[in-house]
């Protein structure tokens, strides 16, 4: 005779069955229960250079329509997990972020988007952060994660995970700013333009050219047309 606590289980709502390999950006709206959102703040905790958990962890809390607090203290959790790497991830994040955010919180985190936020840095008081309780006083924690990541995420990685997740605006965003940036990366030119062609994207496409042209940059035969 089956359990009837075991048989009442419902694995596919269960984010420990259906979201420890999912490689989504954006989990899907059925993992977008409380418990769902403990379980994302609990990887977060565990495991401090899970990007992809705390992006997740985000989409989720504002897909919910959480609490401001909420949201600003999962955006600070990213911010300090990265320090100051990962600028286009930042600036991404809370760009989709902004909306929900208090004008306060939203100008705290954009005036470090170059620098990031490092432990030290006098920070509001949030009971949406768990990296900000679990930083302070262990300077050798912050270094031993930065250590342990594989490799540092550019632009290109970032914009390949919004398109995993069908966020094709997003990806452009990504790649749009980091070419602004440094006109001559040219993968993140070819991965842009790439983009450009599948979506049949002119208007991006011709924006970008034009950005490009007013900023100086010499551009080669690949952008005289779509």
């Amino acid at each position: 005779m089956v359990d009837e606590s075991f048989a009442s289980l419902n694995i596919d709502s269960d984010p420990a069955f259906g979201l420890t390999d999912s490689r989504s950006l954006r989990p899907a709206s059925r993992f977008n229960t409380p418990g769902g959102r403990r379980y994302f703040v609990s990887r977060v905790a565990r495991d401090h250079w899970d990007l992809r958990a705390h992006v997740q962890r985000i989409h989720l809390a504002l897909d919910a329509g959480d609490s401001e607090e909420a949201i600003f203290g999962a955006l600070v959790d990213l911010f300090l997990a990265l320090g100051g790497k990962g600028h286009e991830l930042r600036e991404s994040v809370l760009k989709l972020a902004r909306p929900a955010l208090h004008d306060d919180d939203y100008y705290f985190l954009a005036q470090r988007l170059v620098s990031g936020l490092q432990r030290a840095d006098a920070m509001p008081i949030t009971t949406g952060s768990v990296l900000d309780r679990a930083l302070i006083g262990n300077s050798h924690l912050v270094e031993r994660q930065r250590s342990e990541t594989p490799r540092d995420m550019n632009a290109v990685d970032i914009a390949a995970m919004h398109l995993e997740s069908g966020d094709i605006k997003g990806a452009c965003s990504v790649l749009e700013t980091a070419l602004s940036g440094d006109s001559s990366n040219v993968a993140v030119e070819a991965e842009l333009l790439e983009i450009y062609r599948r979506s049949r994207d002119e208007a991006g496409f011709l924006a970008m050219r034009q950005r490009l042209e007013a900023s100086g940059a010499s551009l080669g035969a690949e952008w005289d047309e779509l």
